[in-house]
């Protein structure tokens, strides 16, 4: 069963007791049971002074749900690193990525991941016949820094909502298979910093 956000945009303040509904936030609740399988969709904007509620909700969220896959802004990653388990580095196939992949793997071993950083993976999104060299020159910064590296080619079927290509279809399928794998190994964390990380491959932690 899958939920969409929208259903349900109230579910951040029960998630979070004492607080008024975040800007633009938006919450899908699972029915019944938390443990209910489902896919719960999980939104939340911090914008102009004062607390933010970023922290809390990725505690309260990881407390509810037993997997979660966190996309969080530059400013969050630290946090999000505190209870990561698993990172997944996404880099597009273009001409910066090389060096934009290289600075995000030097700021998570400057900062303590090292374990972290040894067991993520590096996914190198929208790899095509123009991209394949920078794609190459991406993977070679993560070969041997990370646990490993899975290309996903530039699919045109997308963009028109027809089924993926058998090639997209494999990668992703690798990429299942990698971290469903990383689950059975002992949580590898480091500590976390206050600064954030370089602009570059977004981490997501899952847990």
């Amino acid at each position: 069963m899958c939920r969409h956000a929208s259903e349900c945009p109230q579910w951040v303040p029960r998630l979070l007791p004492g607080r008024h509904a975040l800007p633009g936030s938006d919450v899908a609740p699972p029915s019944g049971s938390g443990r209910e399988r489902a896919l719960q969709v999980i939104t939340a904007e911090h914008t102009g002074p004062g607390p933010r509620d970023a922290d809390r909700l990725i505690d309260a969220v990881c407390a509810r749900y037993p997997l979660t896959i966190a996309d969080p802004s530059a400013g969050d990653v630290p946090r999000a690193l505190r209870v990561a388990d698993q990172l997944v580095l996404v880099s597009p196939a273009g001409p910066d990525a090389p060096g934009s992949l290289a600075m995000t793997l030097e700021w998570l071993e400057a900062h303590g991941h090292t374990r972290l950083l040894e067991a993520a993976v590096t996914l190198v999104n929208g790899v095509s016949e123009e991209t394949a060299g920078h794609a190459e020159r991406a993977a070679g910064v993560a070969a041997g820094r990370c646990r490993a590296v899975v290309r996903v080619p530039w699919d045109a079927r997308l963009a028109n909502g027809r089924a993926l290509a058998v090639a997209t279809v494999q990668a992703y399928t690798a990429l299942i298979g990698v971290l469903i794998s990383g689950l059975a190994q002992p949580r590898q964390v480091g500590p976390a910093s206050a600064d954030a990380p370089p602009a570059g491959p977004a981490p997501a932690g899952q847990r």
